[in-house]
């Protein structure tokens, strides 16, 4: 709604500099800044217990969290602002704000479910892409998962594993499209009379 501010502008910039930069680079800088120079965080692995130390383990997953969600989450946010610019130019939004709600208030009731249709879509993108993505960030931070034993598993040749493993990835991605249709329905009331 702020667009033209410096704020606005600022959020626009970051979005613009989080699609830019590669999951690879910003796992890797991550490191070097919150590991390395600062020591607050675990440069890389996981513990050799797993999950006896909830917290030591949880210390071990923010670098990846963080790679993966400064990654993902630009691209969402700068889907969230084109569909936010879009509803706020259409003609029923003007109507509502001339039967007296605010401009804000106008958006909340009445646009943000309209704005929501292609966020939900994307966001369902964006999921798969981090079940794909997470493949690099596993590799970066030495951690154990799907990625890692896919990587493993094509070195050793091991063909029926690797089917298995990527079978399971096609059908984490099938159900995300599933429930992505899912949402559309509940969020846009026409496309529950479609057939």
């Amino acid at each position: 709604m702020r667009r033209d501010s410096r704020l606005g502008g600022a959020v626009n910039a970051l979005g613009q500099l989080g699609i830019a930069l590669p999951t690879l680079w910003v796992g890797l800088l991550l490191v070097v800044v919150f590991a390395v120079q600062i020591r607050w965080l675990p440069a890389q692995g996981f513990p050799v217990d797993g999950w006896a130390e909830p917290g030591q383990a949880l210390r071990s997953l923010v670098l990846p969290w963080l790679t993966l969600a400064l990654s993902e989450g630009a691209v969402l946010l700068r889907f969230v602002r084109s569909a936010v610019l879009e509803v706020l130019h259409q003609d029923w939004l003007r109507t509502a704000r001339a039967k007296g709600h605010t401009r804000t208030g106008a958006l909340v009731r009445h646009g943000l479910r309209n704005a929501a249709v292609p966020v939900v879509s994307v966001l369902g993108l964006q999921i798969a892409a981090l079940v794909a993505g997470a493949v690099v960030v596993e590799q970066v931070f030495v951690l154990p998962g799907v990625g890692q034993m896919l990587i493993t598993d094509v070195g050793n040749r091991d063909l029926d594993k690797v089917q298995g493993e990527i079978l399971l990835l096609t059908g984490a991605v099938l159900v995300i499209g599933f429930l992505v249709d899912l949402a559309h329905r509940l969020i846009d009331p026409r496309l529950r009379s479609a057939v």
